[in-house]
């Protein structure tokens, strides 16, 4: 919870630099496996999870910013089922790998096929080569998503796929892309457009509202930025 990573660029290579792994857990864990609130920039993967399946304690992976990462922002192993991916902003990942995107090219990759339990809600997939990968059945729930600006497909599952009817599709007005400031900036669209979920912080770790803005950052709504920049005063990215 409340890392900030950040790789040297962007790799190809799965022995380069990736900012999490997580490790195995049994088939059946008896606790919360949570990611929070971290700020991950660039590598091989942005976020590598292993996590087994218990229905009673889903994973979360809530509040990131990730960014950069030459093949995959998250990916999740095919034994991941039962996880509740919210709020996160997911920027630009997977063009490194353009020229192979079967290999992995998405801003979220979902490893297991024929999900029955993995929760996709209030994230922003913003100008990575695809949004999100699924194959099978997609027996899950995918709600009051932003995408916008993906090179290629915004949901693949070895073909173009509609988008959830909740789905939106306009610029986040992110305040600076190119000093991968990923606050919403005032007149942002997606301020308020959320819906609740069971736990919801943000990259500052400000809880949400019952009606949160899609992404990583809460804002203190009244017309302001959304949130605080995590990167340090002197611009380190």
């Amino acid at each position: 919870i409340g890392n900030r990573m950040i790789c040297p660029g962007p790799s190809t290579s799965p022995s380069g630099c990736s900012p999490i792994l997580t490790g195995h857990k049994p088939s059946a864990p008896t606790g919360e496996f949570k990611i929070h609130s971290n700020y991950l920039r660039y590598g091989w993967r942005g976020l590598t999870f292993f996590a087994g399946c218990n229905e009673a304690y889903p994973a979360q992976i809530i509040g990131n910013d990730i960014a950069g990462a030459g093949t995959l922002g998250i990916w999740l192993h095919s034994t991941v089922d039962c996880v509740l991916i919210a709020n996160n902003t997911i920027v630009g990942n997977g063009i490194l790998n353009a020229a192979s995107p079967a290999s992995g090219a998405h801003g979220l990759y979902i490893g297991k096929p024929d999900t029955t339990a993995v929760q996709i809600t209030n994230n922003i997939f913003y100008g990575n080569y695809r949004g999100y990968f699924f194959t099978g059945t997609f027996g899950t729930t995918s709600s009051h998503n932003d995408y916008y600006g993906q090179v290629s497909w915004n949901i693949d599952s070895g073909s173009s796929q509609s988008l959830e009817a909740s789905a939106l599709t306009v610029d986040p007005k992110f305040i600076n892309v190119a000093t991968s400031d990923h606050r919403l900036d005032g007149p942002s669209t997606l301020r308020r457009a959320g819906v609740a979920v069971t736990e919801c912080i943000d990259l500052n770790h400000v809880h949400c509202t019952s009606t949160p803005d899609i992404g990583a950052y809460q804002a203190h709504h009244g017309g302001k930025p959304t949130g605080t920049l995590s990167p340090n005063a002197a611009g380190v990215r």
